[in-house]
């Protein structure tokens, strides 16, 4: 299979071999991010902000539960043509909603009892873009990684990625400790708000 750009134009070796380039390190850059809002530092800020058990709950379920829309953004992304503007755009959404959450603890005051619920709508509806991404950005890979490379690509990239990943929570963990002060709930949520 030729690789195209959105125009239609045939991609050059050199565009494909910078593009598997590229690839790598957004892939670092998004899985260091994905790790960070959807990992442990957004349950330990849901807790920071004074949310429930059920409210903790739900900010892990609710992106578990959008999944389900890779199903259908499958069948839409087939017969696109051209899934990156429709990948670009759902997942640019999706990470700018990131921006709600990061950005309450510096516009209401600490303990105020909607922003946990807020933060929870957020997550869903940020988890919801990312899923409808999910398909099509898989789709465009599996044609615009060359086939006799794809192993050694995705091997590399995995190795990368993860490698990545470690070291950016590694950081996120040391400004969530830093700004860790008992007694202090702004200074701690503005550790969040960094990270």
């Amino acid at each position: 299979t030729v690789q195209m750009k959105t125009d239609g134009i045939p991609l050059t070796d050199a565009e494909i071999r910078r593009g598997m380039r590229i690839n790598i390190v957004a892939g670092c850059l998004g899985n260091i991010w994905g790790n960070i809002v959807g990992g442990m530092p957004l349950t330990m800020f849901m807790k920071a902000l004074g949310a429930s058990g059920v409210m903790i709950g739900l900010t892990a379920t609710v992106g578990q539960l959008a999944m389900a829309l890779q199903i259908p953004s499958a069948l839409v992304a087939e017969r696109l043509p051209a899934r990156k503007p429709y990948w670009g755009t759902l997942v640019l959404l999706h990470r700018l909603m990131w921006f709600i959450p990061a950005l309450l603890p510096l516009l209401v005051a600490p303990g105020t009892p909607w922003v946990a619920g807020a933060v929870v709508i957020v997550v869903a509806l940020s988890s919801v873009l990312a899923q409808l991404g999910t398909a099509p950005w898989w789709s465009w890979m599996a044609e615009f990684v060359p086939a006799p490379s794809r192993a050694s690509f995705w091997g590399i990239r995995h190795s990368l990625v993860s490698a990545a990943s470690l070291l950016g929570m590694l950081v996120a963990g040391g400004v969530l400790d830093a700004f860790n002060v008992p007694g202090d709930s702004r200074r701690i949520l503005m550790g969040f708000v960094i990270v």
